[in-house]
């Protein structure tokens, strides 16, 4: 993902031993499903075969690697036809997001909230609004504990929080600013 909001992918195309790939974009940048500006993290889906991105303008895209799934039926006759997830205040940046177990994800933005969402119906399930003081950077995930982990640069704080109850277990203070976090 770069800063012109496109997505390649890069295939190995040669046998054994050469390295050798082809470069294809994901989708395609004249079909408006691209970020319209930059992709400022991503994460892979398993169970999707996608990758999810979120972007400078608020916006979280699915794009499908393999058999496209767009459609989904939510009710008798309603069904959502979108690969854009929309929650993140308007002009946001989307800083982090990580795919969960269950087709669930989460994202964190510089609106300093935590977002659930469910990726069967691509809708939020909840929010955790002001979740740290300053705009979040970034969130990990930690499967052997449900936990997510969150962290904003600028307040010296990791913050550790249960995916099941959306409640915080922890926080841990850092002695200076927060760029990374590992599980």
């Amino acid at each position: 993902g770069g800063q012109d909001g496109r997505l390649l992918r890069w295939d190995c195309v040669s046998s054994i031993g050469a390295d050798l790939y082809a470069c294809q974009d994901v989708a395609d940048p004249g079909e408006d499903k691209t970020h319209r500006s930059g992709i400022m993290c991503m994460d892979y889906s398993i169970e999707l075969d996608a990758v999810i991105t979120g972007g400078v303008e608020s916006e979280i895209k699915i794009w499908y690697l393999g058999e496209r799934q767009e459609a989904y039926e939510l009710a008798e006759d309603e069904i959502l036809e979108t690969n854009v997830l929309f929650g993140h205040d308007e002009g946001t940046k989307v800083a982090g997001l990580r795919c969960l177990c269950d087709l669930l994800l989460v994202s964190v933005g510089h609106d300093k909230s935590i977002r659930f969402w469910d990726l069967h119906t691509k809708l939020e399930i909840t929010s955790i609004d002001n979740a740290h003081d300053t705009p979040l950077s970034g969130v990990e995930y930690c499967s052997s504990n449900a936990d997510i982990a969150t962290y904003a640069v600028e307040d010296h704080l990791v913050k550790i929080w249960c995916i099941y109850r959306q409640k915080l277990k922890y926080i841990l203070n850092v002695s200076g600013d927060v760029l990374q976090v590992k599980w």
